[in-house]
């Protein structure tokens, strides 16, 4: 099961990247980890966003962030507290249509 808060829940240390990765383990990913990591940020349009901070992203943007780390895990079932409103609404009509 995964989780999407509606307050974006990013640690300001970690780059875009490697959010969906800490969901998944402790450490670096292996090559089949960053494969699924990479296809979780194309997910929600956020693969050209790897490098990013929290800090430098817009609010729309973290709330991806953290969308991508919830699919991380692979969830059969994904719960959130609110619809997707910080999201614009190609990047809402992916989430929403990819379950």
């Amino acid at each position: 099961m995964g989780y999407v808060f509606q307050k974006r829940v990013l640690m300001p240390w970690r780059t875009v990247a490697r959010h969906p990765s800490s969901a998944r383990r402790v450490g670096f990913p292996s090559r089949n980890e960053q494969y699924k990591i990479d296809r979780c940020l194309a997910l929600v349009e956020l693969g050209d966003f790897g490098e990013f901070h929290r800090m430098q992203l817009s609010g729309g943007k973290q709330q991806s962030a953290s969308i991508a780390r919830a699919f991380a895990i692979e969830p059969d079932i994904l719960l959130r507290m609110s619809r997707y409103s910080a999201l614009d609404e190609l990047t809402e009509a992916a989430c929403v249509n990819s379950f």
